[in-house]
């Protein structure tokens, strides 16, 4: 009576424990396989959200692979600077791929004794609308 049913990576079942009705059979188990998440975050380098995060399915299964490189965005007035976790393969675990930005600069007037000029105008550069990492 209550035999523990097995752990089975990557699957669950509801039924944590089995009482035979006939100890001379076998007793089959469901076991569904898991599913895992895909989220995509885009941050500054202090962890603050620069863009919505995106889910990208919640369907993933232990040994897919993936692959979101190509998802980084363009984020105005900040630059692609780090990526994590924009590629690989599931384990029993959802997974969160991360964009991380930083600010862009800017030109800063000063004299010659590099103190920066008050009331001149400090532009800031601006991204390139094709690639996120300039």
């Amino acid at each position: 009576p209550n035999e523990p049913t097995p752990t089975v990576p990557g699957y669950s079942t509801d039924v944590p424990n089995v009482t035979p009705e006939d100890p001379t059979k076998d007793t089959p188990v469901v076991y569904t396989q898991n599913k895992y998440g895909l989220t995509e975050k885009f941050v500054d380098e202090d962890g603050n959200e620069l863009s919505p995060s995106v889910t990208k399915g919640t369907e993933y299964k232990t040994g897919d692979s993936y692959d979101v490189t190509s998802d980084a965005k363009v984020v105005t007035g900040y630059v692609l600077v780090n990526t994590t976790d924009t590629t690989g393969t599931f384990d029993e675990s959802d997974k969160t791929a991360v964009f991380t930005y930083k600010k862009v600069g800017k030109i800063i007037p000063v004299d010659e004794n590099n103190t920066p000029i008050p009331g001149a105008d400090t532009p800031t550069y601006e991204n390139d609308p094709d690639d996120p990492t300039k």
